[in-house]
């Protein structure tokens, strides 16, 4: 079995790195995942991962990119709800690698 460390906590993690378990996610967790993949996570990224959430948590899915998109500019804005936006802060994949940052499993579209 596949473990993210996060001090003294060894949090399970399927083959692609995203949470067996969903209530194992914090900000530390965010982070822990966000480093293996070296992103230093920002205000920006926060923002994108808690839209993320909310999303799932009103839909009980992880979205695909263009719902991701679609859904972030409805609550954001244009300016962050774009595809260019998105691919610079989750380096080109914005579905995948959000959806990990963010706890959720990966979308199902996504190889």
């Amino acid at each position: 079995m596949n473990t993210l460390q996060i001090g003294d906590r060894a949090i399970p993690v399927d083959k692609d790195g995203f949470l067996e378990n969903l209530d194992d996610w914090s900000e530390p967790v965010a982070e822990g995942l966000a480093a293996q993949v070296e992103i230093q996570l920002t205000t920006d990224h926060w923002e994108i991962l808690r839209t993320l959430r909310d999303f799932y948590a009103e839909f009980q899915l992880s979205p695909a990119t263009r719902p991701l998109i679609k859904y972030t500019a409805l609550r954001l804005g244009a300016e962050k709800g774009n595809s260019a936006h998105l691919n610079r802060l989750f380096n080109g994949t914005p579905a995948k690698l959000a959806a990990k940052l963010a706890g959720l499993p990966k979308p199902t579209n996504c190889i």
